[in-house]
């Protein structure tokens, strides 16, 4: 795979990915797909990313996918000794 995110303001990413996998079991098939992502971060703690996965599949079908995450840290972490 090979992909980038570009920052385009203080809290905004936006990024993209190109992916292609050959099966395990026979070389000559291979699925292909690109996604696209949006990442903001309101915090040093938090990330909010919409993705949406367009995947070819070697028999030709077709797959279309969004994906929502949300990831958060608590805890204490090198910045502020508790």
């Amino acid at each position: 795979y090979a992909g980038g995110d570009y920052q385009f303001a203080r809290r905004w990413f936006a990024g993209a990915r190109y992916d292609y996998s050959e099966r395990a079991y026979d070389a000559a098939l291979h699925d292909t797909g690109t996604s696209a992502t949006l990442t903001y971060w309101p915090s040093e703690f938090e990330q909010l990313r919409g993705q949406y996965r367009r995947t070819r599949y070697a028999e030709g079908e077709i797959g279309h996918e969004v994906l929502i995450q949300v990831l958060f840290s608590i805890g204490a972490h090198g910045a502020h000794p508790f």
